[in-house]
């Protein structure tokens, strides 16, 4: 698990996998009480077509509870509904960012309920984004769907009822008053039981609730590093400046003196 701020990622599979299938994150969903709620992503790219023109752009597939459990309110139309979580491709609804729209779509608010061809398919827009999330994500997302649409922005088949397949990342934001221990608690408990009951798939499993920048998550405990050993070597620049600037006035001040 992860946290920054109040939200925490569910992380932990056999071996190193971070990521969780979509039925164990159900199953987190239903039986975690200490948790206001878990949200999923799964970061993608594909083609996206307006008019004549078509480009490469990045996205999520994300559970339809995604906007509200980050607090954020389209600024045109809507989120996505609970209903759109549920179906094999059967809700091709789509939230573009705030920066796609004024891009793309010059501003125009008309553009809600428009059709536009999406990695290939007819996508309807249901709302825009507004720019908070351009800093929740790990990447500038353009757009978002839900994750009934997996198997057309997710290679690999059809996995929302493989309980097998590790295909996303799960964060979960607790309750206020609720403390990481005893969330971690809460969660093994649940992690134990799926083992018990689905061997197959979750012998090994493992659950673990940690700050969010030590997960791969925004690469945030990579950039910590990599920012912890540069303020280290600022610190020693800053270190030599002032020896120098000492030994100066240590130098101008015996100057003085042999006047």
């Amino acid at each position: 698990m992860a946290v920054a701020g109040t939200y925490r990622g569910v992380a932990g599979a056999p071996g190193n996998s971070t990521d969780v299938s979509w039925p164990d994150f159900l199953d987190f969903q239903k039986n975690c009480g200490l948790t206001e709620a878990f949200i999923v992503d799964r970061i993608t790219g594909v083609t996206l077509a307006v008019g004549d023109r078509a480009d490469r752009t990045t996205g999520s597939v994300v559970s339809a509870n995604y906007f509200e459990a980050l607090g954020v309110r389209p600024i045109l139309g809507r989120g996505f509904e609970p209903g759109e979580n549920i179906g094999r491709n059967a809700h091709p609804v789509t939230v573009i960012s705030y920066q796609m729209w004024k891009e793309r779509f010059h501003g125009d608010p008309a553009i809600i309920g428009r059709a536009q061809m999406l990695n290939g398919m007819r996508t309807r827009l249901s709302g825009g984004a507004g720019g908070l999330l351009r800093y929740v994500c790990r990447l500038a997302m353009q757009f978002w769907v839900p994750v009934s649409m997996q198997e057309k922005f997710s290679p690999g088949g059809y996995k929302l009822e493989d309980r097998g397949a590790r295909w996303i990342e799960g964060f979960v934001r607790l309750k206020p008053g609720v403390t990481p221990e005893q969330a971690q608690a809460e969660i093994s408990a649940v992690a134990q039981r799926l083992e018990h009951d689905y061997p197959a798939t979750n012998r090994g499993a493992r659950h673990q609730a940690v700050p969010l920048w030590k997960t791969p998550f925004n690469n945030a405990g990579t950039l910590f590093r990599r920012f912890r050993s540069q303020l280290a070597v600022v610190c020693f620049v800053l270190l030599i400046a002032c020896a120098n600037v000492g030994n100066l006035l240590l130098v101008k001040a015996f100057g003085r003196r042999m006047r």
